[in-house]
């Protein structure tokens, strides 16, 4: 188990109880850093094949960056030796890479965000109207809505001047399929003493600001286009469900995608994708592996068993011994 200190400013106790406390610890694993590095803020896949590079190398990519970044000591996510010896611009791209990263993370746990999507990568696919340049990063569906990140990555302790500009950059946005966003929230990923630490502020929502359009299905193919694109899956079946998988050998990952859901996603697929419809095949899919981390870690630290999980958004993720092996300590 991982533990993240997070720090929560300005949540409203009658929304948020849980997060109306000030502080709180994370507890999360490899699994859940993994599933948002790979699904968050990614690129439009135009983009990706323009430059000739396939959605096997973007995923390995994201997990190799993640695993040579960062690792758990003492249950706490701390630098590495490498990232400590990046030079400056370098250590800005991780660092903003994490801040993407954890931001999903968060969302997740405390907003219950099953999608998140970078808006601006979104926007170039043509398939989004908004106004304005400086919205924020990230646009997030939730149960019976939607919510709106900023995220923010420091090499260093925690900035206050960057938060400040966070919350600003996330009310920009007051308005999402004509439906009003639940919550606008600025994350910022810091160190502190070489630790991972977490600010998560709630501003209030501005009276003022941009409108951001899209169609459903459209938001659905973008987020989960690595999979939809790719040609190199393969099925598998875990707990009586087919997924369509790819394996990323080289750091001991296997991710991929419900079939069922897959099918529906495909280009050829003429039905309108109704969000209750794909919502009840994700459930369907989790329903028989719920807390599905097949075996704890047992007292003499060996890990006997692959380490698997199938997220609220369909995505099968499973990791190699060899992975957790080198990860956790």
């Amino acid at each position: 188990m991982i533990k993240i200190d997070v720090t929560l400013r300005d949540f409203k106790k009658a929304q948020y109880p849980d997060l109306a406390v000030g502080k709180k610890i994370l507890k999360t694993d490899f699994l859940s850093l993994i599933h948002s590095s790979i699904m968050v803020g990614r690129s439009s896949y135009a983009d990706v094949m323009r430059f000739g590079i396939s959605s096997a190398f973007d995923l390995l990519f994201r997990i190799a960056m993640l695993r040579a970044n960062v690792t758990a000591k003492g249950g706490r996510l701390v630098k590495t030796n490498v990232y400590d010896n990046l030079d400056p611009t370098e250590k800005s791209s991780v660092s903003f890479f994490l801040g993407m990263t954890i931001a999903d993370l968060i969302s997740r746990e405390y907003l219950g965000v099953s999608r998140l999507v970078h808006l601006g990568h979104f926007k170039k696919t043509g398939s989004v109207t908004v106004r304005g340049n400086k919205h924020p990063d990230l646009i997030g569906q939730v149960s019976g809505g939607w919510v709106v990140v900023e995220a923010k990555g420091r090499t260093g302790e925690f900035d206050s001047r960057a938060q400040t500009k966070a919350k600003i950059q996330s009310q920009s946005i007051v308005d999402i399929n004509s439906v009003t966003p639940l919550v606008h929230t600025a994350c910022q990923t810091f160190f502190k003493n070489k630790e991972l630490q977490v600010r998560f502020d709630d501003p209030e929502p501005s009276d003022t600001g941009d409108e951001v359009n899209f169609n459903y299905d459209d938001f659905l193919h973008y987020y989960y286009a690595a999979f939809i694109e790719s040609e190199n899956l393969e099925i598998i079946e875990h707990y009586g469900n087919e997924y369509m998988v790819e394996r990323l050998d080289q750091v001991g990952v296997v991710v991929g995608i419900s079939k069922v859901l897959l099918e529906c996603l495909r280009p050829d697929n003429k039905e309108k994708l109704h969000p209750e419809y794909v919502e009840n095949i994700i459930m369907h899919c989790i329903s028989d592996v719920k807390n599905s981390l097949m075996e704890n870690i047992p007292l003499d630290g060996e890990i006997r068993e692959p380490r698997i999980r199938v997220f609220d958004d369909g995505i099968y993720l499973e990791v190699s011994n060899d992975f957790w092996l080198k990860n956790t300590g």
